[in-house]
């Protein structure tokens, strides 16, 4: 891909409504905590553990992972049209 279009899209994400967070060590307990209760991998847990303290849905295109939580958590499985 050309330079002009990877900073074209570079700049694209810079302009999407998109709400960061800083990880902190109560993040990862909550993750840790969370991947444990529901017995999934701690990098997938970190996503639950994002959404649910934004109040958001998490959407994921990992069905196994969705099938695992779906009763637990605010989870929609993004599927293929």
């Amino acid at each position: 891909m050309p330079a002009e279009k990877c900073l074209e899209g570079i700049q694209y994400l810079k302009e999407l409504p998109i709400k960061y967070i800083q990880e902190d060590w109560a993040l990862i307990e909550t993750a840790t905590a969370l991947s444990v209760k529901l017995d999934v991998a701690v990098y997938d847990a970190v996503y639950i553990a994002v959404a649910s303290s934004s109040g958001a849905t998490m959407i994921t295109a990992d069905y196994k992972l969705f099938k695992k939580i779906r009763n637990k958590a605010a989870v929609e499985l993004l599927e293929e049209e």
